[in-house]
Formats: structure tokens, sequence, C-alpha cells
């Protein structure tokens, strides 16, 4: 474990050991109270039937792993063969909420294969009482079984154990020899339940550790920037990112390590890597490490937040420049709205107000995934098409004209039935669209036709179970917000449209941009371990707010000079991060493309008669031969 010269586990040296003064302390208070009227905590009876789920899992893993090695004739002499299920995630850092489900790890010894769990396991679960819903994922990048067991959801990875003959129940997965001769996909699933255990050595206070990251993983839900798959950030992720502003903070209270949270995140230069202890080297069993000097791949990530374990692995390789676009300007948010309930202007349930997502945007691409007749079948090919959308992404974020993509990280679900009367499953995502600013008068049509097309034909040519399935479809539609139905809207009610008034040029600027926060007086990085000091009766109102300001922009100049070995640069206005912002985060450029900004941006996106009229865009029940005689997709930008 990393203890850095001042004894606490971090790279780095805290920036601020203080005790909580009584008002952090009440804000802390506060932020929990604030949690549980989101019912983020479950009940003991919930923990109870968690706590049997996982009891009768790991007893039918160690019955599947007899029958398999007595099958093969190779159950080892004079022990038994054992097996046994781990926890890591969110479950096993103590940050699950209700309803929330369980990441499991299945262990077995020597000669329980992967094809044996996808193959007899599966049969073994299927033929449970308790099972519902199970699904196996082979082509997962880590390949995964998912399920309900008991009403409770588990996602269930699988490693061998080549170099082990008995699992037992005292099996220690720290121990770097268990990867010996794994492949990678094994690696990677005993690596979950490592990097859990290590986070949970590496933070200085596990109670604030864990209500902080649950406040965390509610905003990023809420502010819809909750999801890797996507682009976005995991769990893991997330909770390294909190570890991270613990190690920093180590005698803080909850509420401030959430709003420092906000912070150093909003300020961090990426792509610098965050860190929570030292690399490992293991020359004996030579797996690679994350390495962005020696591997071009990981020198591509735009957002590198590396897990502790070794191998270390970046944990967002998935971020794109959209997402992380649209993840910078919600720290930025979360900076301010956590500065303003420090200073008693608003209070928490502000931060975890959920997004404007199907309001923020003028156009949107929807895609359905559609099955007939078979649910299980269905569930095989939306989770197939799920993966598949970062890509889809990715081409659209490179086209000419489009300024960033928005993927919603959550599906909507519905059951239709054809005209035989048959069921069909549809599982609907969303893309936001935000498209550059145009100079000039002229008209511009932007090309997507094309991206849509690959992208139908990589979906379906890259599975060979969907290749020529007439049962599955995939229905890719843009629409302007007015053709978004109503189910996407909070309580399935389309909220009435308003107009902005126009901006008056010549009046004189009242408050500074959202996100953003007026420059203080400079000073020493010394102040930033005192204490906070309570406002004298006699202070102006602002006091406390100009006065907390100057406390967080002496902690800034800290960490820039810990994280970067250097002191603030003289241009920086103070900000110990200014100098290090990416130029697309300039306060010009979020203006430019920030969507329903009045005077700033005038442009109108129209959709051209090829493109799907209102009621059949927000039906989703077009088939891909209706949408290619529409021919491509063009949308018109005028200024």
């Amino acid at each position: 474990m990393s203890i850095n010269a001042s004894g606490y586990p971090g790279m780095t040296p805290p920036l601020l050991i203080a005790d909580p003064s009584p008002r952090d302390v009440e804000l802390s208070r506060q932020l929990e109270q604030t949690l549980r009227d989101h019912d983020l905590f479950e009940t003991e009876e919930e923990a109870q039937t968690r706590h049997m789920v996982l009891a009768r899992l790991d007893s039918i893993v160690k019955q599947w792993v007899i029958q398999v090695l007595t099958a093969k004739n190779e159950m080892p002499p004079d022990t038994e063969p054992g097996g046994k299920v781990f926890t890591f995630g969110s479950y096993r850092l103590g940050v699950h909420g209700r309803g929330a489900d369980i990441d499991t790890l299945c262990i077995a010894p020597r000669g329980v294969t992967r094809d044996d769990f996808f193959q007899s396991l599966v049969e073994l679960l299927r033929e449970q009482s308790e099972t519902s819903e199970l699904t196996p994922v082979t082509g997962a990048f880590t390949p995964i079984i998912t399920l309900k067991f008991s009403g409770v959801d588990i996602d269930l990875l699988f490693a061998e154990l080549p170099g082990v003959l008995s699992v037992s129940e005292n099996l220690n997965v720290m121990d770097n020899a268990i990867l010996r001769n794994c492949d990678m996909a094994t690696v990677r699933s005993v690596n979950g339940s490592r990097v859990a255990n290590y986070i949970l050595q590496l933070v200085p206070d596990r109670d604030n550790f864990r209500m902080a990251l649950r406040a965390i993983k509610l905003w990023a839900n809420n502010r819809g920037v909750y999801s890797n798959k996507l682009g976005f950030l995991g769990g893991i992720a997330w909770a390294i990112l909190v570890a991270r502003t613990c190690q920093l903070y180590p005698k803080s209270s909850a509420s401030t390590i959430v709003a420092r949270f906000f912070r150093v995140f909003h300020n961090w230069s990426w792509p610098t890597p965050v860190w929570l202890k030292a690399m490992e080297e293991d020359r004996s069993l030579a797996l690679p490490n994350w390495n962005p000097v020696i591997n071009a791949s990981d020198a591509r990530h735009l957002m590198p937040i590396i897990t502790p374990a070794y191998p270390s692995m970046n944990s967002t390789h998935n971020v794109s420049m959209s997402t992380l676009r649209v993840m910078t300007e919600e720290f930025a948010r979360g900076m301010q709205v956590t500065l303003d309930i420090e200073v008693g202007k608003v209070g928490w349930p502000v931060l975890f107000e959920k997004n404007n997502f199907f309001t923020r945007y003028k156009t949107y691409i929807q895609i359905s995934a559609r099955t007939e007749e078979n649910q299980d079948e269905h569930r095989q090919w939306e989770g197939f098409v799920e993966s598949k959308l970062r890509m889809f992404l990715q081409w659209l974020e490179s086209a000419p004209g489009v300024d960033y993509v928005h993927p919603y990280p959550k599906t909507f679900s519905q059951t239709d039935t054809t005209e035989s009367g048959q069921p069909v499953y549809l599982t609907i995502f969303y893309f936001g669209m935000m498209f550059k600013k145009q100079e000039g008068t002229d008209p511009r049509v932007i090309e997507l036709g094309n991206i849509v097309r690959d992208f139908r034909e990589a979906i379906k040519n890259q599975n060979a179970s969907f290749v020529n399935n007439p049962r599955v479809d995939l229905v890719v539609l843009p629409m302007k917000r007015p053709q978004l139905p109503e189910n996407v809207f909070e309580g399935g009610v389309r909220p009435a449209p308003t107009k902005r008034p126009k901006k008056d040029k010549n009046a004189p600027a009242t408050s500074a941009p959202a996100g953003t926060v007026a420059a203080a007086p400079s000073t020493s990085a010394a102040q930033s371990i005192a204490p906070s000091t309570a406002p004298s009766a006699s202070a102006p109102a602002v006091a406390p707010a100009k006065r907390k300001i100057e406390e967080i922009d002496a902690e800034d100049a800290a960490l820039h000079e810990s994280l970067y070995g250097a002191p603030v640069p003289a241009h920086s206005n103070g900000n110990g991060f200014d100098a290090h912002v990416p130029p697309a985060e300039s306060q010009a450029s979020k203006k430019s493309r920030t969507d329903d900004s009045g005077d700033e941006l005038r442009e109108t996106n129209e959709l051209e008669s090829s493109s799907a009229p209102a009621d059949e865009a927000a039906s989703g029940t077009n088939t891909l031969a209706a949408v290619a005689k529409r021919g491509a997709i063009r949308m018109k930008l005028t200024k």
C-alpha cells in the first residue's frame, strides 16, 4: 500500500489535514438525510435476503464444480475441489442501494473451464426455481451471466485458476500468484474483487468514503453520467475518484469530500491519470500494465482512471470526446452547487436534481432494438446493441458539422404486438445531437445516412446468431424535440414550451456564468491546512462566500503543486488549474455549444422530408425496410 511522507495513503501528501468544523458536521448530517430521502439504504430484511442469495449461489457453485470434475474424471485426490463466490463492486464496497444488483465472481479450480461455466452451470442455474431472466453473454469484453435469483439481480463472472487444485474458503485473492497462467479475461474477472479490496485499504476513513460515494453515485445517476458502456464512468471509476479525494482530504467530513470532489476533478488536467497507489510490477507474471508510453492504444485514452490492483488497467477506456465534455460540464455545475451549499444558499437536493436531457437539445437520434416472439432472445439482442452504441457514438461525433453527441444512459422498454398477435419487445436508446455553430447564412446539410446504414449493417454482421434472424430488427430514427414520445419525460408529461426573454446586449453583466467562480485574491498554499472560521456577526452577508472561495483557491494552489510539482503559473488568475483546463472548456466554447441559448445560438434543426413523421418516430415500431425506403437521413441547419 502506498503511504506518503505524511503517513496517509496516497501518491501525494494530503492537501488538508484538519478536523471537521461544526458546520461541516451539520452539512454531513444533512447530506445523509438527503440520501435517506432518496431511499438509498436497504432494510435489514433486504440485507438478509442478499446474504441468503449469496450463500445459495456459493452452494450451487460448489455442487457444480464437483459435477464437472467427476464427469471429466479429474477430481483431486484426498481433498474437496471447492469453488467459491466472491463479491465486488458496490456490494463489496458497502455502497449498494435498494434493488441494486450484486457483482459476483465464481472462482473454480483447474479443470473447470469457461465453456463449462456457460454450458453446464447455465443449465444448473436454469433448473433452480429461484432463477429467472438468465442471460449468458459470452462475447462480452469480460464474459458474464446475468440473472435474477430470488428476485435479486446478479452479475456473475468466472475465473478458472490453472495453478490451483482446490479453491478453499480462505483463498487469498490479493496474492498475485493466483493470476499465474490465467488468460486476460480471467485476470479482468479476478481483478474486480482485488480492486474493490484495494480501494477499501487505500481510503483513510471508510465511513466517510462510503457516504461520499453514495452521494456521487446518486449525482452521477441523476445527471446522466453513470454508464461505462456508453462512454461515461462505471461504478469502479467513480469509486476511485472519490477514494482519491479522500486521500487528499483524509480527516474531512463526507460533505467536504463531496464538495472537494467536484473542485478537484472539474480542474483536473486530463489526460493526466488518476492513481491511488504506485503501480506494481511482477516480472514472474509479466502481465501488461497500463502504459501510455509504450502502448499506442493506452496513449489514446482521454480520461485515464487507473485501477490499483496488479496488473493496473484503465477503468475508463470507453470515454469519448463527447462524454468527457458532458462530464466536464457536470463537474462544473457540481462545483458551483456545492459551493452554494457550503455558504447556505441552497440545500443538497439541488445537487441531485435530474438533468434536462430531453429538453436540452433540438435534435435527437432514437435507436430501437426490436425482437418478435422471444423475450430471452430480446435480452441478448438489446445487450448486443447496447454494447455497440459507443462505436456508433464515435462515428457520429467524427462526422463533419457535429460538435458532440450526448448518449442517454437509461433505456425505455415497451411491449407491442404484431398483426398476428405475436408479442414484440422494444428497448429504446437516445442520443442528443449538438451541431457546430455555422458562420454565415447559407443552409448547411449534414449527411448522417451513411453512418446510420453502416451501423445497422455492422450490428447485424458482427454476431452470427443475428445475421439472418428475421425476428430481430434495429430501427434508427432522427427526430426533433417535438417528435419525442411523451414517455421519455418525467411522469410521462411533456413540459410546456417556454420562451426565453431576449438578452439586452447593452445591459451590464450581473453575475458570473454558471459553473464558474469569481477569481479571489491570491492566498498562500499554507493556509489550506487551516480550519475554517465562522464569520463574525458584523461581517457583510457576502463575506462567508468570499472567504470560502479564498480558502478553496488556497487548497487548489497546494493541489496544483502537489500533483504537478510546480507552483501555480502566473497567468492562471489565481486558480490552481486554469493553465491545465483543456481549451475546449473555455467559456467561449461552452457558449457556442449550449443549446437553447437565446441569441447566442439561433440555428434551427430541420429534418428534411426523408426523415420519419412525428407519429412514426414516436412509436418506434418502424421496420428497417421502411427506414431504408425513406432514403438518407439529412439534417439541415439554418442560421
